[in-house]
């Protein structure tokens, strides 16, 4: 017996809609944003999700989510938070000996300090960086 022969027994129609895997990705997001501030309890997060889906197959919606965004830690860091505010920016100025060069700098702790800064590294001197760490 299928999910849908009730409707199909009654006269009913059967909806289908079709999403690719951005919209479904995004869809599922906006479920989560139900459930944002249980994130950090994982059991409760997905007790939320569950009930918050309904417009999903229960059997999936987790599952697409789990399998979209590979965890709720990942959802949490990449959606639920907010972007930090900086308090403040400075102007550096950078000395190597050869060259001088000003950057700008974003604070955003000042104990123990931590910041931002645009353009101190080139495209080519950060992938080094990435080579040197084994940091894929």
């Amino acid at each position: 017996r299928s999910p849908h022969s009730d409707a199909e027994a009654q006269g009913g129609s059967l909806a289908v809609a079709s999403w690719d895997q951005d919209e479904l990705k995004i869809a599922l997001s906006e479920i989560a944003e139900n459930c944002g501030d249980s994130s950090q309890d994982e059991q409760s997060f997905i007790e939320c999700f569950k009930q918050n889906a309904a417009s999903f197959p229960p059997a999936l919606a987790l599952w697409w989510f789990q399998l979209l965004w590979t965890s709720v830690s990942h959802w949490f860091h990449c959606v639920h938070l907010r972007d930090s505010v900086s308090i403040r920016q400075v102007d550096l100025e950078l000395d190597d000996g050869t060259t001088n060069r000003s950057v700008k700098a974003q604070i955003f702790r000042e104990d123990p300090l931590v910041l931002a800064i645009s353009g101190l590294a080139t495209p080519r001197e950060c992938q080094q960086l990435i080579d040197s760490q084994d940091l894929k």
